[in-house]
Order: C-alpha cells, then sequence, then structure tokens
C-alpha cells in the first residue's frame, strides 16, 4: 500500500462516516449472495486475481465449489502464485472429486485437518486470507467452497483490508498457522485414499437411512369420499348444473360433513369461499387440520385461485386472508 492513510480514511467511511471520501477498494464490506445481482463467487475471484499469495480455511469444498474459480487458479499456477488450502473431513462432507481437483494444480498445497471418527473436534472456519504488497486482505464468513454458498444461498461474509503489520492481520496468520501445523493436519496426498473409503461408508448408510425412513414413515394418501359424502357431492353436482345457487347437507355427527364440504370446494374449485364455523369444534380434532379446506385443495391437483375463509370469534384457527369489502 503507497499511502497507509488511505486505509484509516476507508475506515472511517466503513465505521464513522457513509460520506466522508475514501478508496472504495479498501473499506470494509458486507459480502452476500443477491439474486440476479451478486455472488461471493464474484469476490473470490476478484480477490484471487491481484493476490501474490493466498490461504483458504474452510470446513466444506465440493467440485461444483471450486469449478468456476479452476480457470482463476489455473492463470496463479502459471504465474506461480502459491496458494494453501486447508478443509476438513468434518461430517464427511467434502467430496474427494473436488480434493482430486485441486491437487491437480502444482502451486496449491492442500492439506487436511482430522476431527476424529465421532466428530468431536468441530472444524467450521471460513476465512480466505490474499497478500498482496504487506497488505492482507480478508474475507471471513459465513461461506465454504461449495457451489450454493458462493453463489445461492444467503450469506453473510465480511471483506476487510489490514496491513501486514496490524494486530488482527497477525492473529489470523498466526491462528491459520497453528491449524495448518496442528498435529492432526496432514497432507491431503498422504489420507485422501482412507478420506475417500469414510465418504463413501457415509453415503452408504445416508442412502441406507434415507431407505428406513421410507419404510417407518407412514404414507399419507388423499382423503377418499365415503358413502355419504359421495352421494352428497353427486346430488350438489346435479343443482349445480340446474343453475341453483344454494344447497343444505343434514347428517350426524361424525359422518363426515367438513370434509363433504372440503371435496365440494375441490371439485367445484369456487373462486372465493367463506367458510362459517361456530365455537371451537374443529380445533384439535386428531388428523383434521385447522382449515380443511385448504388441505384438501392442496391435496388436489387443481388449486382454488383464490380461497378465503372468514370464522367466528373465539377460534384459534391460523389468521386467513380478510373477506372482501371488511
Amino acid at each position: 500500500m503507497e499511502d497507509p492513510r488511505q486505509l484509516t480514511e476507508s475506515l472511517k467511511t466503513s465505521f464513522m462516516d457513509v460520506t466522508h471520501p475514501s478508496d472504495e477498494f479498501l473499506r470494509v464490506s458486507l459480502l452476500s449472495n443477491i439474486p440476479g445481482q451478486h455472488k461471493v463467487l464474484e469476490d473470490l475471484e476478484s480477490e484471487l486475481s491481484g493476490c501474490e499469495s493466498f490461504s483458504i480455511s474452510v470446513a466444506f469444498i465440493t467440485l461444483g465449489g471450486i469449478t468456476p474459480l479452476l480457470q482463476i487458479l489455473k492463470e496463479l499456477e502459471e504465474r506461480n502464485v502459491p496458494g494453501r488450502i486447508l478443509t476438513t473431513d468434518y461430517l464427511s462432507f467434502t467430496q474427494p472429486a473436488a480434493l482430486h481437483k485441486l491437487l491437480s494444480l502444482g502451486n496449491i498445497e492442500l492439506r487436511i485437518y482430522r476431527t476424529g471418527p465421532d466428530n468431536s473436534d468441530g472444524f467450521h472456519t471460513k476465512g480466505y486470507i490474499f497478500e498482496r504488497d504487506e497488505t492482507l486482505r480478508l474475507i471471513v464468513g459465513s461461506s465454504n467452497l461449495t457451489d450454493r454458498a458462493l453463489s445461492l444461498s444467503r450469506e453473510w461474509n465480511t471483506r476487510l483490508v489490514c496491513l501486514g503489520t496490524g494486530e488482527f492481520a497477525r492473529s489470523v496468520l498466526k491462528e491459520f498457522d497453528e491449524l495448518w501445523n496442528h498435529e492432526k493436519t496432514r497432507p491431503a496426498r498422504d489420507i485422501l485414499a482412507d478420506y475417500e473409503q469414510e465418504y463413501k461408508a457415509r453415503l452408504v448408510q445416508m442412502r441406507a437411512l434415507e431407505k428406513l425412513r421410507e419404510k417407518i414413515m407412514p404414507v399419507r394418501e388423499k382423503p377418499v369420499p365415503n358413502s355419504m359424502q359421495q352421494a352428497f357431492l353427486e346430488r350438489l353436482a346435479k343443482a349445480w348444473k340446474l343453475g341453483q345457487k344454494r344447497a343444505l347437507l343434514i347428517s350426524a355427527t361424525g359422518t363426515g360433513k367438513t370434509y363433504a364440504a372440503a371435496f365440494a370446494v375441490r371439485d367445484f374449485q369456487p373462486r372465493r369461499l367463506l367458510f362459517v364455523c361456530t365455537g371451537n369444534k374443529l380445533q384439535g380434532r386428531p388428523g383434521l387440520p385447522s382449515c380443511v379446506f385448504l388441505a384438501a385443495t392442496r391435496a388436489s391437483t387443481a388449486l382454488c385461485p383464490e380461497l378465503f375463509m372468514k370464522r367466528t370469534e373465539g377460534t384459534s384457527l391460523p389468521p386467513c386472508k380478510p373477506w372482501p369489502g371488511n
């Protein structure tokens, strides 16, 4: 940095006065994924392209996360710009294919921090360090080297610029070096074969759990009208064709009047619906949603364009859209 005073001015803008003039490139900034506007990936590309060396510590790396960066990483390899990347076997999430791809680059040294078979040593860092002209440019926050974290997910990362002689820069480098040289940290080439077996075992376990979940979880079937409800629907359809605007259903308690109404809504698909219920009789019935009309139409392939429900006071059903005119 030619003039350290520029950094001081940028800190004033960042933390004291947004109108204070300073170099935008030196200011503290929030980096996040904004759909259609910005990706954290773009910030990483920019920082990598201008650095003299880089160090990265992230919990997770996927092939989708590093693929968009391969072009700039290969350019750095051609320019002999050294890089250190530290990741982990935590939860066996990092993809071996991504590690193989990084190992194919001659300028990158890759190490893995071993958290143990029970993941007792949690490892969840997300930090990117770029060094240039005795200056450190840091991105620290929530983004791993995964495609979603760099392009899609809601992420909060902070970019800071500091001199290498400053306390913060020294503490960050010290922490990275301690992890890099930790007794549990191993060169990726030495343990990648073992980690691949662990990764495959986790995939097998996950698939087995998914099959087990499918077996033990009850399958919810669509409601089917009973004999009373079917007769009601048939007569209601005839009345509708004749142009009649009103109908009355009288049936004993527990025979299914509420669901009969829901089936009618599903079949006739009205643009608007007024559903009046008194007291709390519908509340707390086992297996009965708080609004059966919503449940019925959601289960149907043809949903009502609009659905309104008005209820009497004294119930605790979820709030619904107001009835027009109220």
